[in-house]
């Protein structure tokens, strides 16, 4: 039986559920086991798509789709699980990371039909689930949810403002900076690195150290 895309798409929907309900009873091992085997799936739909030239327009509306769906399980699944900790506190950033997450994401899509193309920030979904399952391997969840809710806040915000630089630059707004200049902030506070630059690699170091380093309440 031939393997296609759209069915490695789909094996990662019971792989998410699993995860985020072995991670609401607290057993973060095997919740971790079942996130690996998302992000392969994440992984490994992509490439063989590209791979076999099966690549489709439904394929990515699938993906796109699933990725949701399976986001929510894994973090509703750490909120219940903090609700049942009696930790109130924690459910609330675990919530804010969700929607953060889920504006990484709505924001490219949404601003895609106005500008060529939105993939700034760093916090994307690969770099989301990485974060998260070392989080449950290292028992610093706790740490892994707080900087994915600021992470993925950031760059739900350079989204929009850069949406909104490229529209006004569009329009030929003359007090807007030229095309590839931005101002001083967001060269500071905002991404701009591809996967494979240095930058990035350094970046993705130190927040892994982060993560090892401190432990949150």
């Amino acid at each position: 039986m031939r393997l296609v895309p759209n069915a490695i798409t789909l094996f990662g929907l019971p792989a998410g559920l699993l995860a985020g309900f072995y991670l609401y009873k607290g057993a973060f091992t095997l919740s971790a086991l079942f996130l690996t085997f998302l992000c392969a799936c994440d992984f490994f739909d992509g490439a063989l798509a590209k791979k076999k030239g099966l690549s489709s327009p439904f394929g990515a509306f699938l993906d796109s789709t699933v990725d949701r769906v399976t986001e929510f399980f894994i973090f509703m699944g750490a909120l219940f699980y903090y609700f049942e900790e009696g930790s109130v506190g924690m459910a609330v950033v675990t919530y804010w990371a969700l929607a953060g997450s889920f504006l990484v994401s709505y924001t490219r899509a949404r601003a895609e039909n106005f500008i060529k193309n939105c993939r700034v920030g760093f916090w994307e979904r690969p770099e989301r689930l990485l974060l998260f399952l070392l989080g449950l391997l290292t028992g610093r969840l706790t740490t892994a949810l707080w900087i994915l809710a600021i992470g993925s806040t950031f760059t739900a915000l350079d989204r929009i403002l850069h949406t909104r630089g490229s529209l006004r630059h569009n329009e030929r707004d003359l007090f807007e900076p030229a095309a590839g200049v931005q101002p001083f902030y967001q060269r500071v506070l905002f991404w701009r690195h591809p996967r494979t630059s240095w930058p990035y690699r350094i970046y993705a170091g130190l927040v892994v150290l982060l993560t090892l380093c401190v432990r949150l309440p």
